[in-house]
């Protein structure tokens, strides 16, 4: 959805994004903010929508400070509305809407409405009604350290719960009559997530990963980013596998995680050497040729 140069990691101001038109009356605009409200000419990055919508300051709303999301969140995000609008749009046109008409992916409406989905909560209902999710926004909804590593573990029914606090000899808490209230569960969720992380140092995460599953509670292996490379599921999959028709020298590609049954699919294209296209994105957002040049000769730009 935007011009992107592999060398310099940099990309057009987020105001003149360009517009991706069908010959016609019909557009895709996708765009930091709506037009229709008064940040329309704002322009904006990843963080900065990330700030805006409300995704950075979920870490306040459960004691903590505000910060980003290690990952290009906000654009990932956007990028997905944008694809449904378009499919929805080329449907829309196949079943004989002539339009015109234009589709418009805000990204600081999109993060909004993709954080607020679950925590409007009362305030769906009440002008004056709490905002928030509790057990989403519950402090001790976390990874929780076992003797060795880290887990993550979530009872969720009444069945887990029971098998869980038998597990760590807790039949004390069966025995209180607002654990079989599901509401009243519900409104002690912290506790009993604290109950959870006071159990687990007391053994390796493979111990707790086969007692946990002999019990059918839902658990997992904290991985951290170089785990997945060797992940057992995703070798299965062939999930790194680089296509025969990819130039030498790739290490690993990332599939199309949507799957056809019954459909022949086409590998992506080969991802461009570092620095292939710096000079047409560059060009692209608009610097004349002598400031490309300066940003190569001073290493801010890799010109393959």
């Amino acid at each position: 959805m935007r011009r992107y140069c592999r060398g310099c990691r940099a990309h057009s101001n987020c105001r003149s994004l360009p517009t991706f038109k069908r010959t016609g009356a019909r557009s895709a605009d996708a765009r930091p903010f709506g037009q229709r409200g008064r940040y329309r000419n704002r322009p904006a990055f990843d963080d900065i929508i990330q700030a805006a919508s409300g995704i950075a300051g979920l870490g306040s709303a459960t004691g903590g400070d505000p910060r980003f999301v290690p990952t290009i969140l906000a654009d990932k995000v956007a990028a997905l509305h944008a694809v449904y609008g378009i499919l929805a749009a080329l449907v829309a046109r196949a079943s004989g809407h002539e339009g015109p008409f234009k589709v418009e992916v805000p990204m600081f409406e999109a993060l909004a409405a993709f954080l607020l989905n679950e925590h409007l909560a009362e305030a769906t209902f009440d002008a004056d009604g709490a905002i928030g999710y509790p057990r989403i926004l519950s402090p001790n909804r976390r990874p929780f350290r076992t003797a060795d590593g880290w887990l993550a573990v979530l009872p969720y029914t009444e069945r887990q719960w029971r098998a869980f606090l038998t597990e760590v000899q807790r039949d004390d808490i069966l025995a209180h009559e607002w654990f079989t209230d599901q509401e009243q569960r519900a409104a002690r969720i912290d506790t009993l997530y604290a109950l959870v992380a006071d159990a687990l140092p007391a053994r390796t995460t493979d111990a707790w990963i086969a007692a946990l599953e002999s019990r059918d509670i839902p658990c997992s292996r904290v991985a951290e980013l170089g785990d997945l490379l060797t992940d057992p599921h995703l070798a299965d999959i062939g999930f790194f596998d680089v296509p025969t028709s990819y130039p030498e020298g790739v290490a690993r590609a990332l599939p199309q995680p949507v799957l056809f049954d019954g459909l022949v699919l086409r590998a992506d294209s080969p991802p461009r050497a570092l620095g292939a296209d710096s000079r047409q994105v560059l060009r692209g957002c608009g610097l004349e040729e002598d400031a490309i040049e300066r940003m190569i000769r001073q290493g801010v730009v890799r010109q393959h």
